[in-house]
């Protein structure tokens, strides 16, 4: 009887292990959005959670990959739509319009916490309560590298 209470609670456990690890494995996957004069751009969403803060939210996240072997620098606009409102469609929005420079071969991405320095994260929305306006879709637009001699 113990013997078959212990192998319930063991395959319980091996199966709430899997799914969790998928759901973490679908928040980690990177989307290669484009991949043009050797630098790499992909996106992924994930949650991020700080508690201390009393923050929940799923942000989208960058990841620039200087595929070269020279210094880069890349310039990027992008533009994001919360609902029906569409902001930087335009292009003309400075705060949308951002500068990132990149060793040869490495790469800079987005992390939750990391106070968005590089700009490197987008907000998605509030996992902790609704709000109407949530984002639909992003672009990151105007891509321009620079090599830097």
């Amino acid at each position: 009887m113990k013997a078959s209470r212990f192998l319930t609670a063991l395959v319980f456990l091996i199966i709430s292990s899997i799914s969790f690890s998928q759901k973490d494995g679908e928040n980690y996957k990177w989307f290669v959005l484009q991949n043009d004069n050797g630098v790499k751009i992909e996106y992924r969403k994930a949650e991020c959670n700080i508690p201390e803060k009393a923050s929940y939210t799923e942000q989208v996240f960058l990841k620039f990959t200087n595929t070269s072997d020279k210094l880069v620098m890349v310039d990027w606009k992008y533009d994001v739509t919360y609902g029906e409102k569409c902001f930087n469609c335009d292009g003309t929005n400075e705060e949308m319009h951002h500068t990132l420079k990149l060793e040869a071969n490495t790469s800079k991405e987005g992390t939750c916490g990391d106070n968005n320095d590089l700009h490197l994260s987008i907000f998605s929305k509030m996992l902790d309560m609704r709000l109407p306006d949530e984002m639909k879709k992003f672009h990151v637009k105007d891509v321009v590298v620079r090599p830097i001699e």
